[in-house]
C-alpha cells in the first residue's frame, strides 16, 4: 500500500513516524514574507527616518517664458501671481514649514541702472504688497548690459503660526560679471544680521513674490525663464 493511502487519521495517529506529517509540519515553521521582513525593522513605535517629510515640487510649471519687467524705483514683482502655486490659506500650518524657490533669468541695464535691490514679499504677488520679509543690499549694477543671466535661490520657512505669525527668509542672488562686479558677488540675501519678519497673516490666502527694484533713471528689465517653487517639508 502507498503510504498516501492510508487515511489522515491513522496517520496522524503514527505521530513522528509519519514522513507526510513531518515534511507538513516543516512548511508550517517556514516564515511569510511579510515575517521575512519584519525582521529587519525597527521595533514597534520606532520610525526607520528622522520623519516622513518629503519635497514636493509644485505646479504650475513653466511652458512658456514669463514677460519681462521694468525695474522702477519701487519694487517690482518678478512674476505674476498666476505663476506661483496656489498655496491657500493656513498654508503655513505648522512651525518649520518650508518653500525653497528658485528662479533663473536674463536683465538689460540702460545707461544710468543706479543700484540693484532684491527683496521678498508676503502678500497678493502684486508689486510691493504686503509684508517686506527680506532684502538685499542696494548693489552696484554696470550701465548698458544686455541679457546677462542671473539667478535667484531663497528659502523662506514659518517661525511663528496664526493671523500675526512670522516667516523667516534667506537667499542668494548672483549674476553676469558684466552686469554686477564679481567682487560684489554673490549677494547675500539679507546682507547682515538676518531678522525674523513682522506679523504675517497666514491664514490668508498668500503668496510669495520675489521683487526687485533700481535706483537709477533708465528702464532696466529682468526676465524669468525658469521657476521651481518646492514644499521642502
Amino acid at each position: 500500500m502507498n503510504f498516501r493511502d492510508i487515511p489522515y487519521h491513522v496517520r496522524r495517529a503514527m505521530g513522528r513516524h509519519d514522513p507526510l506529517l513531518l515534511r507538513e509540519q516543516g512548511f508550517l515553521k517556514r516564515k511569510t514574507f511579510g515575517q521575512f521582513v519584519k525582521q529587519f525593522l525597527p521595533p514597534p513605535g520606532v520610525l526607520g527616518a528622522d520623519g516622513l517629510f518629503y519635497q514636493d515640487t509644485r505646479e504650475p510649471f513653466i511652458g512658456t517664458d514669463i514677460a519681462a519687467v521694468t525695474l522702477a524705483a519701487t519694487n517690482k514683482a518678478l512674476y505674476p501671481a498666476s505663476n506661483f502655486p496656489v498655496l491657500g490659506g493656513q498654508y503655513f500650518s505648522r512651525i518649520g514649514k518650508k518653500l525653497h524657490i528658485v528662479l533663473f533669468g536674463r536683465m538689460t541695464t540702460g545707461a544710468t541702472p543706479g543700484n540693484l535691490t532684491l527683496g521678498v514679499y508676503y502678500g497678493t504677488g502684486a508689486d510691493a504688497n504686503g509684508v517686506l520679509l527680506v532684502s538685499s543690499a542696494a548693489v552696484a549694477m554696470v550701465a548698458t548690459q544686455t541679457n546677462i543671466s542671473w539667478n535667484l535661490d531663497i528659502m523662506v520657512h514659518c517661525r511663528s503660526l496664526g493671523s500675526a505669525g512670522t516667516l523667516f527668509a534667506c537667499g542668494i542672488f548672483q549674476c553676469g560679471a558684466a552686469v554686477i562686479a564679481s567682487t560684489a558677488q554673490p549677494v547675500m540675501i539679507p546682507a547682515s544680521a538676518p531678522v525674523v519678519s513682522g506679523a504675517c497673516d497666514l491664514t490668508a490666502a498668500n503668496i510669495i513674490s520675489l521683487q526687485a527694484l533700481r535706483s537709477g533713471s533708465t528702464a532696466e528689465t529682468m526676465q524669468v525663464h525658469d521657476m521651481k517653487v518646492v514644499a521642502v517639508n
